[in-house]
């Protein structure tokens, strides 16, 4: 007696190949999950370090400007801008720097003057890829006239904030 309409010698093959069949599609499922399973550390991982980086990026930036700040204060205009000019010329690429604009080194102001003061950049912060993290802040400010700005006496000064990435070599 026959089942399923084949003689019993007959259906041992189909059976055996119709099951690795099956094991072949099971096992490409499998490895298909693993390596899902592997991207999704891998960008948990790097959205990890992305943050990290950018946190740090920010202090960076944070604690440069409270020193071009704090000597703007203290020490004026012309004294800062030409120690931030002094530093950048000596090319100390780990920490952040300081570059002023042309217009404060006007003699004179007619009328209120405003414009970009200074830039920051955070030195760039490589992560995994060929890519770096670039954070940098741009500060604007009004002064009434020249004595004004080199004694920091901004009638007003607001922050603009720049990410961007940079291509390693």
């Amino acid at each position: 007696m026959s089942r399923l309409g084949c003689p019993v010698r007959h259906c041992f093959g189909s059976v055996l190949i119709i099951c690795m069949v099956f094991l072949a599609a099971l096992s490409i499922m499998a490895l298909t999950s693993i390596e899902v399973s592997g991207m999704g550390q891998k960008m948990t991982i790097a959205y990890a370090q992305h943050g990290g980086l950018l946190t740090d990026a920010e202090s960076q930036l944070i604690q440069t400007e409270q020193e071009v700040w704090h000597q703007l204060n203290t020490q004026g205009l012309a004294a800062t801008v030409s120690y931030w000019s002094s530093v950048q010329a000596s090319g100390n690429t780990s920490a952040s720097t300081a570059t002023f604009a042309e217009l404060w080194t006007q003699e004179e102001f007619n009328t209120a003057q405003c414009g970009l003061l200074f830039t920051v950049h955070a030195s760039p912060a490589s992560d995994s890829g060929g890519h770096a993290l670039r954070l940098s802040s741009y500060w604007w400010v009004c002064c009434e006239s020249r004595q004004d700005c080199e004694q920091a006496s901004f009638l007003s000064r607001h922050r603009l904030w720049q990410r961007g990435s940079v291509l390693l070599n």
